[in-house]
Parts: C-alpha cells; sequence; structure tokens
C-alpha cells in the first residue's frame, strides 16, 4: 500500500499531519527537491506539494509525473496561480464527483 506524503512550508503542512499524511517542512528549494526525490524512491503514491515549491521544482515535478507513480500534485498555498482548480479536476477524477 502506498503513502501519501506533503512538502512545503511549516504552516501549510501542519494540517496534513492530523490527517495522518507524512509530511515534510522546507525551507528552501534545496529541501524540497530532496524531499521529493526521498518520497519519489520510496513506497509513496501520491506526494502533495504546495505551489510555490512546485513552481520552484516544475522539470523535476513532470519528470515524476510522467510515471505511474507518485503522482505530485500542487496544492494551493496563499497564491493565485490556478492550483485550485487543478487540485478540484485531480479529486474529480479519483472520487467521480466534484468533493472540493
Amino acid at each position: 500500500m502506498y503513502s501519501i506524503g506533503v512538502i512545503g512550508g511549516y504552516d501549510h503542512v501542519c494540517g496534513f499531519m492530523a490527517l495522518g499524511f507524512d509530511t515534510v517542512s522546507v525551507e528552501s528549494r534545496e529541501q524540497a527537491l530532496n524531499a521529493l526525490r526521498k518520497m519519489a524512491s520510496g513506497e509513496y503514491g501520491i506526494v502533495f506539494i504546495t505551489e510555490d515549491y512546485y513552481e520552484m521544482l516544475r522539470g523535476e515535478c513532470d519528470k515524476y509525473n510522467r510515471s505511474l507513480v507518485p503522482a505530485v500534485i500542487p496544492i494551493p498555498a496563499g497564491k493565485k496561480g490556478g492550483y485550485e482548480k487543478r487540485l478540484s479536476e485531480y479529486a474529480e477524477q479519483a472520487v467521480g464527483a466534484d468533493i472540493l
């Protein structure tokens, strides 16, 4: 069974701890890249990453998204990057209904 991971600044990932997700609080691009590579090489099926770090690591995220697992999915982090709509589309595709 795959795990779910979340990468981002502490304020954005701390709420996911209560849901039982594995979280990594990062403060730099390098820390985010290391966390992403570690999760992608392990037992993670989904890695959520805040939109700011997703943009910083766009090429790396796209590389992982060309394979079946892990799915690297950007999540909103207070910016207006349009990821709210994309997250809603991912959820609707996975669940079959718009739950967000």
